[in-house]
């Protein structure tokens, strides 16, 4: 569950979440959002190889950028196939082994040094294989691989993290509707200094969350 950023893009469809996640310290970011949620959300400090729940309880289980850090991430999998109904649906979005050989040597150099800096994080987990080897089915029609283009990456170290977008100095960034947690915006349209020197703009922010500017 993290810090919860995947409530907002729940549809009205969704009622009633059980969610779980075992760092005690993601509860200064989850609980607001919990809070503030239209949806009933009953949280649990546990981790994902041991599930309370009875079998064939859940329509659907989702998992955002979590099985890159499971211990044993093979007896996660098999619980959230125990879980599930028949026909349910487990949905993921997560980072892996790159399907280039010469992507996933650099994976494999790098994540000694990666793992204990980022909280057991494994770069070259073999996601797909992991799902399908705990006996769910992917289907082709909705399984995407994605690399992120150099062009999400900030062009220099003058930038600012703002809610899930990240901009660059110069940059005017739309955000009508959109609510940050600390800080006021004014009339709506603030102009922040970056601490590497420029400005960003801001349109249609009621608050902004002045701790992620970077």
């Amino acid at each position: 569950f993290g810090a919860g950023m995947n409530l907002r893009y729940y549809p009205h469809t969704v009622r009633r979440i059980e969610a779980i996640d075992p760092d005690f310290h993601l509860d200064r970011f989850s609980q607001p959002r919990i809070e503030a949620s239209r949806i009933d959300v009953d949280f649990h400090h546990l981790d994902a190889e041991h599930l309370p729940f009875e079998a064939e309880r859940f329509d659907t289980v989702v998992s955002t950028l979590t099985l890159c850090s499971i211990p044993d991430v093979a007896h996660a999998l098999g619980e959230v196939r125990r879980v599930l109904k028949p026909g349910g649906q487990f949905l993921f979005l997560e980072h892996g082994r790159a399907p280039d050989a010469s992507v996933a040597r650099w994976q494999d150099r790098i994540t000694p040094a990666w793992k204990p800096v980022f909280g057991g994080c494994l770069l070259n987990r073999p996601i797909r294989e992991l799902v399908q080897g705990a006996g769910l089915r992917l289907d082709p029609g909705r399984t995407e691989v994605v690399y992120l283009r150099r062009r999400f990456i900030p062009p220099s170290d003058r930038f600012a993290v703002i809610g899930e977008h990240i901009v660059s100095e110069g940059d005017r960034l739309d955000l009508q509707g959109q609510t940050f947690t600390q800080g006021t915006a004014g009339d709506g349209s603030v102009r922040l200094t970056l601490s590497g020197g420029g400005t960003i703009t801001l349109v249609g922010v009621t608050t902004f969350d002045a701790g992620s500017v970077v």
